[in-house]
Formats: C-alpha cells, structure tokens, sequence
C-alpha cells in the first residue's frame, strides 16, 4: 500500500467516524439540497394534534437554570435539548429562522419584508388553523413598536405573503384575543399551532430571569391541566444567548440557550446533540405533516428525542 492511498484511506475513515458519532443529525439527510421542500417521516397520527411556541429573550443556559425556577422544573421534568444554539444574534433572525428556514438578516433587527415561504404558508396550504399571539400589540399585524411591544419579535410581520394579504391580519393578533379565538375549555376550538411572544417585559428582554419565569408560570401552569394538553406540545424556546455569548457549531454564534418541550410524550427525556432554530422549525414541521419551506429545515431533522410515543 502507498503512503498516499493509505493517507487517503486513513482520512477517509476519520471522515465516516465524524459523520457516524455526530450528534448534530437525528435522521439521515438523504442528499437533501436547499431549495428541494421534502417531508420528514410523520409522527403516530393523532398524537400531537396542537403545537404552542412561546419565545423568551436574551439568556444563557445556565443563568436560566439558576434563576428561574419554574424553567428549572420544566427542563428537568420534561424534554429538554441540552445542547440547543441560536443561530446569530440579535433577536430578529432567530425568530426568522425557527419560521422560515433562514436568519435573513444576522447582525441587524430592522424591520424588513421577505418574499419568502414561512410557517404561516405551510400552515395555510394544510388548511390548518394558526394564530400568532402578541403582547401588547395595538393592533393586528402591527410592523411599528409600540409601548412594550417589539415588533422584532413577531416574525410573523416580515413575510409579504402574509402582510401583503388578509392573512396577517387574520392571524397575527395581539395577546389580549387569546380568550376570545381560544376556547381553552373547548379542544375543537385549540388552533393546530400558536406562537406566542410576550410583551418586552414578560420575556425578560427588558427585566430578567425571574421575571419571565414568574409570567411563564401563571400562563402555561393553567393549561397544562386541560383536557386538550394531552395532545398538545409547549416549545418553550429563549431566542439567543447574552450578547456576551458567542458559542455555537456550524458557523452559529448566538449562545448556548433554552429550549423545552412540554408534553405528555416528552415527560423525562432529553438529547444531547447539538441543536438550533432550524431543527425546532423542521420538528414542528414533523409534527403537524407540513413539509418544510426549503431552506435549512431540510438539513436539520426533526428533535424526535424528545418525544415517545409508545406511551403516554
């Protein structure tokens, strides 16, 4: 054997041990390319059947851990991802990447339009219900802050095919319509999806750990004993790290962060592979049978760790 062939071979074998023993990747990617919108293999029918996102702001992992109780007793209770980095900071395009599949605009909140496929497109192609909540918002589909409301944290104001339509109007509304389009008593009236973003305050943008954990509690405490939540998933998600937190993989410098899934199916289990905005897109993708929008949520699989449905 050659000393080149066998430098050729050696590398060649290092390169497959990398591949095999990364736990980046859950599923196999099956030469995915960018562009080309697949579907991931679905979940037992039926057994999710509501997805509820609420995002929080601006922590690393830990400071969470230590200051906020009741996110301490989620992530250790429920399904947790030890190991999930926000893209980049600041703020915006994490939430632009965990609804389309791209960050957009890394370095930049600025208040943009994309004519891009989101997660309200794949919703409204599925004919499925969806409703993104906002606190604080002075009206529906507002692009302008107001008070204690940032628009930087609605994604759902950046897409034209929403905004440039009826459809943003319809389905992105402030906070204070939850009681109203949300029958909590009544399971046919749960959308199949929510994306809930609290005011700059209750997200801890403006105040801290504690503070967050507090208005966490008194709203997701309530739900988790109705009927409805037995086939329903919280992802309780923090968009980015401090500032000062550069960590991450794959090019990704937002921080070591906070990500949850609350669920009856998730109860004890957590991953440890390396995680982020696009693979929370794909799961939800995953879950409610929406294929993907084309972009990274090809590439990173669904956190089907975190769930178990073989029980419940």
């Amino acid at each position: 054997m050659s000393t080149v062939f066998f430098r050729k071979y050696i590398l060649l074998v290092l390169v497959l041990i990398a591949v095999l023993t990364s736990g980046c990747f859950q599923a196999s990617n099956k030469n995915i390319q960018q562009g080309e919108k697949i579907s991931w293999a679905n979940p037992p029918t039926n057994s999710i059947q509501h997805v509820v996102v609420i995002l929080f702001e601006n922590q690393e992992l830990n400071n969470i851990l230590n200051k906020g109780t009741y996110f301490n007793y989620l992530y250790n209770t429920y399904g947790s991802a030890t190991n999930y980095y926000a893209p980049c900071h600041p703020s915006t395009s994490n939430y632009l990447a965990m609804t389309s599949g791209n960050t957009w605009q890394c370095g930049s909140d600025s208040v943009n339009l994309y004519n891009t496929t989101n997660l309200g497109t794949l919703l409204q192609n599925k004919n499925l219900s969806w409703y993104a909540f906002m606190e604080s918002m002075p009206g529906p589909c507002s692009r302008n802050a107001y008070g204690e409301y940032l628009p930087r944290h609605n994604p759902f104001v950046y897409y034209s095919d929403l905004v440039n339509t009826n459809l943003c109007k319809e389905h992105d509304v402030p906070l204070s319509d939850w009681d109203n389009l949300v029958k909590i008593e009544d399971s046919n009236k749960i959308p199949a999806f929510s994306f809930i973003s609290p005011n700059k305050l209750n997200d801890g943008h403006d105040t801290d750990t504690m503070y967050a954990d507090n208005w966490l509690k008194n709203f997701l405490n309530p739900l988790l004993s109705k009927p409805w939540s037995k086939n329903t998933v919280f992802f309780i998600v923090f968009d980015e790290s401090d500032s000062s937190d550069k960590s991450g993989f794959n090019g990704f410098n937002g921080g070591h962060t906070y990500m949850v899934a609350v669920s009856p199916f998730s109860k004890g289990l957590n991953i440890s592979d390396k995680v982020t905005a696009y693979n929370l897109l794909s799961t939800i993708e995953w879950l409610l049978n929406l294929g993907t929008t084309g972009y990274n949520d090809n590439i990173y699989p669904p956190m089907s760790g975190l769930f178990n449905f073989s029980t419940k």
